[in-house]
């Protein structure tokens, strides 16, 4: 359809799926060069360039022939004279039936069938790999060629020849149509922003596409240019250096310096200023093409002079194209025998397949332009009566005097390996071991020192390689047999580490058990890095064995979601955040091992090489930048300055943190609720305004309406107090300050402090700036409101009701927890998990200590907890930078210790071998069910039973089968006797009187109104 005749509320660039379908059957596409001069011009201008497609052909030319069609294609063969193409004595026009320009984005998004915005994000685009089953060139009869070229030199004076040889494939698929589609959309990504351009044809039986580094020639606005390129070396040839400038300005200069490739290069050159005649000719740069880097030099002739000032006719385009093709890149020089010796080369080497236009001009003319590229780099293929395809990836190289037969066999195949990357084609020889490897050392770049592993047949290559980096000394990895345990695991060693752990697992379900903890840590800000094995892309929505999708799986909690093939490289890993996890999702082709089992001498010594770390950045999403914090100090301020009754709740806050909290606080005098992973209960510092009696006033007043501000500081809090606060009726005002990226309700204020990387300010340096005041002292207390005062009396006379129903019910679950803690020494860890024992110990447990008390309190899940526990504690291992503890108090409850029985597995591993491990007390509060629903649900139409999952299960067993030390404890006399008498890591299993919990709850809730304060 002509642009005259399309509808008029048609947009000049929309095409329906009826029209993708017809293009897809019987199309061609070039990839237009931008008019800006180098690549380094478009990407500042954002000019990604567009491209010219159209659908045919036409099988007859109207009145006034080629002139009058409005888009004109040409791919002849090889050996074709273009002078026969022409006139019709050979294969005639490729002429459009319609024909459009269309920019890159909106090709995607059309191809994709997917939104403009999805199309500009092109990694959402995720192309399958396609499995093709190779039969490489025969290197004897490489050989041969080379030899032949030899005797050229010697008895012909030829200077330079190009032999090509052809690897052959076969491919199947589903769809013909959509396996062409997935081929043209990793061209066009392929190709962004390089000097790569994308051409093709195809019809219902066969096609090629290829992307060329070489134009023929371009005519367009009075201007011919062509260019030059010859002389390769291939990225790989930098190794892990590939992205360092020093070590590409030297590989760049000695590119530009190699005596062999400079004569090859300068060759090319004069053949084209040849016809051309008098060319502009720029300085030869060291240009990358894709994987593949190139001696490049443009030369152009203006309208003043020869061609260029010719009509673009049928005449100029044969005197153009028989003058230029095949250059001395692709041909012979001089060239007075160039098809002869060619097509005797093609005899000795091409094994029998036709050359076809591989290296021919693929030639375009379109209006006022025309635009002829060399035909290489491209797959070729042909379908035939079932669901299979030939594939043929062909590459030459030049050969002159000073070329080594090893050097030039290692370019061909390294341009057939970049050909089949760029087309989603396995390659000639996959290697998918040496991937993985390549992968996890940029895990290592990024300080991941641990890696947990989950062993299964999927995920062999990352495990291979990850045993390979262990030998080397580079990094630790444990081993696993259940995924959620594991994950749990890294969290907690992360969380103590201070360091990004990765967990490896096979695909399927496997994937799905690592939510959980992924959520968590996200919620808590810890950096695991989920890398999951996954079957390859095309086999994705067939149904086949463990073809979960996995790719979306934590697309909400992960930071960022890679997914990759072989061949896919890991952009920007160094600007993710210490704060929040990743996945890399690695799709894996059989056979899983072939290549490490080939080469394990040199797995071995790749594992061995230095690499470089990279510095974490800080998420800046919404954070407080160093010079703007005079503002959220203003914000702060403002909110201290209201005269209304205050109060602090303090969350989960990092070592480094708890002195600027606490002189916070005590300079303002705030009236402190402090969870226990604050670690700041109990502290000395803060006696005078530490809420001790629990929640239950705060919640109480904010009801009322006579707390006017709540400041929360540090992790999301867990009391109830605080979810009542989003309660709309409630008017009390909150703003929380926190390294997190969460402001942990749906109202109020928030301060984003994640750190000072980036030029972000820490937590504590922003806090020691609004702290005001020597101390806590009378006159600080005086001056609080009188709401606030209120509350602090209201608190102590709850904290004695407390501590006397703690001492009239000694066998309740507060007394254990209690006691419990009067046998936690100074440096012990303690961990302490949902729902019910954290509450407990928040209420219960003794302020003589400030315990260094963790939990997993950022969903408030009871999954996990054990392992979480025991990551932990392996993470105190000497010379981790980490605090070392004597003892590791595990508090759980009945229902979080049955949900994670696997656990234990972390201590008959690397726990087991740890120089001084600390001894491991598991305490389970065994009350036979979910009892904190007896309350929080006790006025349910059917009472709380039905939630309580009540059970008569005990953990001895269990403990035995772990090979732990047990006792059963009925008294809080028991529990110390068990404790001084286990010498090694034991299971205390707690009995408490469902009679004494009930009477220490009716003792200590006497509920107080105004008139009995």
């Amino acid at each position: 359809m002509s642009p005259e005749n399309r509808p008029k509320d048609q947009p000049e660039n929309h095409f329906d799926q009826n029209r993708l379908r017809e293009w897809l059957r019987q199309g061609w596409i070039l990839e237009r060069r931008s008019l800006v001069e180098t690549v380094s011009e478009a990407r500042e201008s954002g000019d990604s360039g567009d491209f010219l497609i159209g659908g045919g052909p036409i099988t007859t030319l109207g009145p006034g022939g080629l002139e009058r069609a409005s888009c004109a294609v040409w791919a002849p063969d090889f050996f074709t004279d273009f002078s026969q193409v022409l006139s019709g004595d050979s294969k005639r026009p490729y002429l459009s039936q319609w024909t459009r320009v269309i920019r890159r984005n909106e090709l995607l998004a059309w191809l994709s069938n997917s939104s403009l915005k999805t199309a500009f994000e092109k990694n959402e685009i995720s192309v399958p790999s396609a499995k093709v089953s190779w039969e490489p060139p025969n290197e004897e009869c490489f050989r041969r060629a080379f030899d032949r070229i030899g005797h050229a030199f010697r008895e012909e004076h030829v200077k330079k020849a190009v032999p090509v040889v052809f690897s052959r494939g076969r491919v199947a698929m589903s769809d013909r149509l959509f396996w062409i589609r997935d081929r043209i959309i990793a061209g066009i990504q392929a190709t962004d922003f390089n000097d790569l351009r994308l051409y093709g044809s195809w019809s219902d039986d066969a096609g090629f596409l290829g992307a060329t580094p070489e134009d023929l020639f371009t005519r367009r606005a009075g201007v011919v240019t062509s260019m030059a390129v010859a002389g390769t070396r291939a990225l790989s040839s930098l190794g892990d250096q590939s992205e360092d400038p020093d070590a590409l300005a030297k590989f760049a200069h000695d590119f530009l310096n190699d005596p062999k490739e400079r004569v090859e290069h300068d060759l090319v050159i004069q053949d084209i200023d040849r016809v051309l005649g008098g060319a502009e000719k720029s300085a030869t740069r060291v240009d990358r093409f894709g994987s593949l880097f190139h001696l490049v030099t443009n030369l152009t002739q203006r309208s003043t002079t020869g061609l260029a000032t010719d009509s673009m006719s049928s005449s100029t385009i044969e005197t153009l194209v028989s003058g230029l093709h095949p250059t001395p890149a692709l041909g012979v020089s001089p060239r007075e025998s160039s098809m002869k010796l060619l097509k005797e080369l093609h005899r000795i080497c091409g094994e029998g397949v036709e050359r076809e236009g591989f290296g021919a001009p693929f030639v375009v003319k379109f209006q006022d332009e025309v635009h002829a590229i060399v035909a290489i780099r491209q797959i070729r293929w042909k379908f035939d009566e079932t669901d299979r395809a030939e594939i043929v990836v062909g590459s030459g190289c030049g050969v002159v005097p000073e070329s080594r037969v090893e050097n030039e066999w290692k370019e061909l195949a390294a341009k057939r390996q970049a050909v089949m990357r760029l087309f989603r084609l396995s390659t000639e020889k996959s290697e998918p071991v040496f991937w993985s490897l390549q992968i996890l050392q940029n895990l290592l770049r990024i300080g991941v020192r641990r890696f947990i592993v989950c062993a299964g047949a999927r995920n062999a290559p990352l495990v291979v390689a990850a045993e390979a980096l262990s030998q080397s000394g580079r990094v630790k990895i444990e081993s696993f047999f259940e995924e959620r345990a594991a994950a749990f695991y890294a969290l907690g060693l992360a969380r103590s580490r201070g360091e990004p752990v990765a967990i490896l697992t096979t695909s399927g379900t496997a994937v799905s058990e690592l939510l959980p903890a992924m959520t968590e840590a996200d919620f808590s800000g810890v950096p695991i890095i989920a890398v999951t094995a996954d079957r390859p892309r095309r086999l994705r929505h067939s149904g086949a064995p463990q073809t979960i999708p996995q790719t979306r799986i934590f697309a909400d909690v992960a930071e960022r979601v890679w997914d990759l093939e072989e061949g896919d490289s890991i952009d920007r890993l160094d600007l993710v955040s210490k704060t929040r996890p990743l996945h890399l999702n690695i799709c894996l082709e059989e056979p899983l091992l072939a290549d490490a089992e080939a080469e394990p001498d040199r797995l071995f010594e790749n594992a061995r090489k230095d690499v470089h770390p990279f510095q974490f950045t800080a998420s800046t999403s919404i954070s407080i930048e160093e010079a703007d914090s005079s503002l959220a100090l203003a914000a702060l301020g403002s909110f201290l300055a209201r005269d209304e009754g205050q109060v602090a709740v303090v969350g989960a806050l990092g070592r480094d943190e708890r002195d600027a909290v606490a002189s916070f606080l005590v300079s303002h005098g705030l009236p402190a609720l402090l969870e226990g992973p604050s670690g700041l209960r109990g502290d000395r510092r803060l006696r005078d305004i530490e809420l001790r009696g629990g929640d239950r006033d705060l919640q109480r007043m904010c009801r009322e309406g006579n707390i006017g501000g709540v400041i929360r500081i540090g992790g999301i809090p867990t009391t109830r107090v605080w979810r009542d606060l989003d309660d709309v009726l409630v008017r009390t005002q909150t703003l929380s300050i926190s390294r997190l990226r969460f402001s942990g309700l749906g109202r109020g204020g928030f301060i984003h402090l994640p750190g000072p990387a980036g030029g972000t300010i820490a937590l504590s340096d922003f806090l020691k700036k609004a702290s005001v005041g020597p101390g806590l002292g009378p006159a600080r207390l005086k001056a609080m409101h009188r709401d606030s005062v209120a509350l602090l009396e209201a608190d102590r006379r709850t904290a004695m009701k407390v501590e006397a129903a703690i001492g009239a019910h000694p066998q309740s679950e507060p007394a254990f927890v209690r006691a419990l803690s009067h046998l936690v020494s100074n440096d012990s860890l303690v961990y302490v998990g949902n729902s019910l024992p954290i509450r407990w110990w928040d209420l219960a447990a003794t302020r003589e200590s400030v315990f260094a008390l963790e939990a997993n309190r950022g969903v408030n899940g009871i999954d996990g907890q054990l392992s979480t526990a025991l990551g932990l504690v392996a993470g105190t291992e000497s010379g981790s930078g980490a605090e070392s503890y004597s003892e590791a108090w595990i508090l759980l409850g009945d229902l979080t210790a049955l949900y994670d029985l696997a656990a234990p597995w972390a201590l008959r591993r690397e726990l087991s071998r740890m120089a001084k491990p600390p001894k491991v007390r598991i305490v389970i509060l065994n009350n036979s069910g979910g009892r904190i629903f007896n309350r929080v649900l006790a006025n349910a139409p059917g009472g709380p039973s039905p939630f309580e999952n009540e059970h008569g299960l005990g953990f001895e067993a269990w403990a035995k089968m772990w090979d732990l030390d047990y006792a059963l404890i009925s008294d809080a006399d028991e529990l110390a006797r068990a404790h001084s008498s286990s010498k090694t890591n034991a299971v205390f299993e707690i009995i408490p009187k469902a009679d004494d919990t009930a009477g220490f709850w009716k003792a200590s809730e006497t509920v107080e109104t105004k008139d009995s304060k």
